[in-house]
């Protein structure tokens, strides 16, 4: 094993000394098309970087790592700074920062990568058509930058067309210039990539599936063009559009379940005029969106009336049809469940299928009819010897008020956190930070299940959750 890393870290260090060679290449043709420029102000350069206004493209120079045929490729273009090279077919002379300018320079608006803490899952902007061919060959050679992999996945096509989501910045830094990713161009939703495919590609499931095909492989060295032309709607109609779908019950419904609601779909682009359907018509007009060449970003916000049944039946709808070629839901307003949270993984309903135990809420009835909630503290034990599996000690908590929910959870962390210092105290062990923070089970938990009958309002335990939602902000619902 050592030698096989002493061998793959020689390896990473010849392909960077080549690079540095190459780079000399790419610096004078970056002196030639300034000079041919000079003076074009449809013409925007940047160290191996051109952006034409005029031919309404970027072109920008990279490099092959040698990625043969059947490897494993994360990423089509990395930086220079970055330390994914092993996993990338070309690495790039030009600046990720430079590569948003130059788009931006062409007149394509920066959009939004991916972010799945903020329950955003789908990259989004506008689309570019991208090419490669070699440096020095005319623009017609230029092949599709897509057909240099191979996706394994079953019954999956990769677009021929990727999304400029523009990365992150911090401070007016480009985070895809740093040294890891890296990202120029991602083969998965990396939240700091510049370019991405359109689809929902999570790294979890589609690393190993994008792999060099059997003529997207270049020799070590090979320096080469990517073209990057925008592919924007006519006269200037942005291809996101960004809708509200607002989901209440209908007034004297005559039964539950989706049928039972209305929808009032809006948005700040003034062509989408708000209308009011029941939830079949909604997403007629959603996909009459998507037919005419728009991204719908939906938000979804839930009527606190409506029942978790109703929202349960709704979300799995919206599962079924949402997908890059219909509507993509979007990170939900505030105060609101992501809609997948109605969708739980029902393994984890019995609590020792569950990799872990968050706090329970569970919604029922008093004998008045009102509704009230009960936390549940499950508290692993490992005190038996061999035990392969712990007990679970549950114990509930009465909430008088949905309000005490916040008071409660820190009543019983603080009691942990007091009661592991008394125990250490007792045997004569100091306790620090670091230990609280390995021993203090309850304080690092960032998730909550919630059990509820079908009928019970969405309003019986959401304004708790709202009001824990900074520290719980992972809300799993299970209908009972």
């Amino acid at each position: 094993m050592l030698g096989l890393t002493a061998w793959s870290c020689c390896a990473a260090e010849e392909a960077r000394r080549w690079h540095v060679e190459q780079a000399q290449a790419a610096d004078a043709w970056t002196q030639v098309e300034r000079k041919e420029h000079a003076g074009d102000t449809n013409v925007w350069i940047a160290r191996g970087m051109v952006a034409d206004r005029r031919a309404h493209t970027l072109e920008f120079v990279v490099d092959a790592t040698g990625l043969g045929s059947g490897a494993i490729a994360e990423f089509l273009v990395v930086g220079e700074a970055s330390d994914k090279d092993y996993e990338a077919v070309t690495v790039s002379f030009a600046r990720a920062a430079d590569i948003c300018r130059g788009l931006e320079f062409l007149g394509l608006p920066r959009g939004r990568p991916t972010s799945p803490e903020r329950c955003q899952f789908w990259p989004q902007g506008e689309y570019v058509q991208a090419t490669i061919r070699q440096l020095g060959r005319a623009p017609s050679e230029g092949r599709p930058l897509a057909g240099c992999l191979l996706d394994q996945r079953p019954h999956a096509m990769l677009s021929d067309r990727l999304i400029y989501a523009g990365s992150c910045w911090q401070d007016g830094i480009c985070l895809a210039d740093a040294t890891s990713p890296g990202a120029l161009i991602s083969t998965y939703n990396e939240p700091t990539a510049v370019l991405e495919f359109p689809d929902r590609m999570p790294q979890a499931e589609v690393y190993g599936s994008l792999v060099v095909s059997t003529n997207g492989g270049f020799d070590r060295g090979a320096l080469l063009v990517i073209a990057l032309t925008p592919d924007m709607l006519p006269n200037g109609v942005a291809r996101v559009a960004k809708v509200s779908l607002q989901v209440r019950r209908r007034v004297q419904a005559d039964r539950d379940g989706v049928a039972g609601v209305e929808c009032v779909t809006c948005s700040p682009d003034p062509a989408i005029g708000a209308a009011t359907n029941d939830f079949q018509g909604a997403l007629e007009r959603l996909a009459a969106l998507a037919k005419a060449g728009r991204d719908p970003f939906v938000t979804v916000s839930l009527d606190d009336a409506l029942t978790v049944g109703t929202a349960r039946d709704l979300a799995r709808v919206l599962a079924m049809v949402e997908g890059v070629a219909g509507l993509r839901v979007d990170s939900p307003p505030a105060g609101q469940l992501y809609f997948k949270a109605f969708l739980p993984d029902e393994r984890w309903r019995a609590r020792a299928e569950r990799p872990s135990q968050p706090w329970e809420l569970h919604a029922s009835r008093n004998p008045q009819g009102a509704w009230n909630c009960t936390l549940v503290q499950i508290l692993e034990s490992w005190s038996r010897e061999g035990q392969l599996a712990p007990d679970l000690q549950a114990t509930p908590f009465s909430l008088g008020r949905q309000e005490d929910l916040p008071g409660k959870i820190r009543e019983l962390i603080e009691a942990q956190i007091a009661g592991i210092r008394q125990k250490r105290a007792a045997a004569g062990r100091a306790t620090s930070a670091d230990d609280l923070h390995a021993l203090a089970t309850l304080k690092r938990i960032n998730t909550i299940f919630v059990f509820a009958p079908p009928d019970a309002p969405l309003g019986a335990f959401l304004p708790a959750l709202r009001l824990v939602h900074d520290t719980l902000p992972q809300v799993h619902v299970f209908v009972e």
